[in-house]
């Protein structure tokens, strides 16, 4: 258990100091606020866009659609962003050379990748569950209704696959040489996936 405290508390501050936990937070953050707000000016956006001859008909925003945002944004961008900045996880510490040293201390291997799935896991909870407060507040702010029901449910759904992606991520830096083949394993997995869910 304390091989396990202090690497995990390794984990944090390495992603303290390369400023992989800072850029992630201030993504989280900014598809948090900016979700409730893209909901509530979209017919603005789309009147301005009208010209002489089309008639463009936009319904009135409500929170349904703040939160139709949030699971677009949070998938596009903020989890997408996740992925890629810890992507080396694994591979960029076995590339250095500096699981060596630990393994050959007396440090098991599965310490290094609970240790690592843990924090990467605490992460995305922070992030995720932050991103999601930060949207029900301003969702409330902005529109004067209760259509939504059922959030906790579909928060916990999207944190699980969240969940689900970070673990394909594990498994390809395990065996991945460089950041571009967990990438590329991630994606093709996600993408075989979205091919199988159609069929």
């Amino acid at each position: 258990m304390m091989q396990l405290t202090v690497f995990l508390r390794k984990e944090f501050l390495g992603g303290w100091r390369s400023k992989k936990i800072v850029i992630c937070g201030v993504i989280f953050v900014i598809v948090g606020i900016l979700s409730p707000f893209l909901a509530k000016i979209m017919p603005d956006i789309f009147s301005s866009m009208v010209t002489e001859g089309i008639q463009i008909t936009v319904s009135t925003p409500t929170s349904v659609d703040s939160w139709l945002q949030f699971y677009g944004n949070i998938g596009s961008l903020g989890l997408l962003v996740f992925v890629i900045l810890f992507a080396d996880t694994i591979c960029a510490e076995i590339e250095k050379g500096t699981l060596i040293n630990l393994i050959t201390k007396g440090l098991s291997r599965q310490t290094i990748l609970f240790s690592k799935a843990l924090y990467l896991y605490c992460l995305w909870t922070l992030f995720y569950g932050g991103a999601f407060l930060i949207c029900q507040l301003y969702t409330r702010i902005y529109f004067d209704d209760s259509l939504t029901h059922q959030l906790s449910s579909a928060c916990f759904s999207y944190w699980l696959f969240g969940i689900f992606a970070i673990s394909l991520l594990l498994l390809g830096s395990t065996f991945a040489k460089n950041v571009y083949q967990v990438l590329l394993f991630f994606g093709g997995l996600l993408r075989h996936g979205s091919i199988a869910s159609f069929l």
